[in-house]
């Protein structure tokens, strides 16, 4: 202490340079080096982490906008297939409807060969004729003539004519006609729906039609019967055309008995 009593601390060189020392230690230096780089460091992977959630994040989100359009294209390829099969069934149905480019004449007569006058025995002539009015070259494979004698159950009462095959207000009763097989013929070769009949090889309308061509039939039989009862002919033939189905056709054809010349027909 000095005179008046005061603390008084003197410090020679040595010691003040010890203080220094000890205050400013290389270490500490050190590690706010390292704190600061390690600041940076987490800063930087921060920022990489987030550009990488977004990469990742963009990826993601082109990814299902290239599985959109996937889903797009497909639906639209689907679309336009089934557009597609819409107009080829379009295509087909019309080829169906006009498959049998042909048309048919009938021609039917009647005559009175003997018997009384309220009844006695007709020969009745049929006669079919097939144009081909295609451009192709269609071939008739084969032809099934049926015959009918109807007669009206009740001819006082006005009545639907019913089928050959069916009851109705006429009877029809089968006679006996004629088959013919252009192609697949072989001998004894029988058809028939109601009667079976030996078929004949070619002839009666069958065979191969150029454009314009007509391809014609034709049956004589003898029917006995009444004036007022009649006569009916089925034809049934199957055709074959180039791009078209084989298919087949029905005419049927119905007249009265009593001598009147052609006297109807129905297709």
């Amino acid at each position: 202490m000095d005179d008046l009593g005061r603390l008084v601390i003197s410090l020679d060189q040595e010691s003040i340079n010890a203080l220094r020392a000890k205050q400013s230690k290389p270490g500490s230096d050190l590690s706010e080096s390292v704190l600061r780089i390690l600041q940076i460091l987490s800063i930087a992977g921060a920022a990489l982490w987030t550009l990488y959630t977004w990469i990742a994040f963009d990826e993601r989100k082109n990814e299902f906008a290239l599985k959109q359009a996937d889903v797009q294209y497909l639906q639209t390829k689907l679309s336009i297939e089934e557009t597609r099969l819409n107009i080829q069934a379009k295509q087909i149905a019309g080829e169906q409807l006009a498959e049998l480019p042909v048309t048919i004449l009938t021609k039917l007569e009647s005559h009175k060969i003997g018997g009384r006058q309220n009844g006695g025995v007709y020969l009745v002539s049929y006669e079919y004729r097939i144009t081909n009015v295609g451009a192709s070259t269609i071939t008739i494979d084969d032809i099934l003539v049926d015959v009918f004698r109807g007669s009206i159950l009740d001819v006082g009462q006005p009545a639907i004519l019913n089928s050959f095959r069916k009851a109705g207000s006429v009877k029809w009763t089968p006679i006996p006609g004629k088959a013919y097989v252009f192609t697949d013929w072989h001998e004894g070769m029988t058809l028939g729906v109601t009667v079976p009949v030996v078929a004949q090889h070619g002839g009666g309308g069958t065979g191969r039609a150029n454009p314009g061509e007509t391809l014609i039939g034709s049956i004589n039989v003898i029917v006995p019967g009444r004036p007022t009862d009649l006569v009916g002919f089925s034809v049934l033939f199957h055709a074959d055309a180039p791009r078209r189905r084989p298919t087949s056709k029905t005419i049927e054809t119905i007249g009265r008995l009593e001598e009147l010349g052609p006297v109807g027909k129905t297709g």
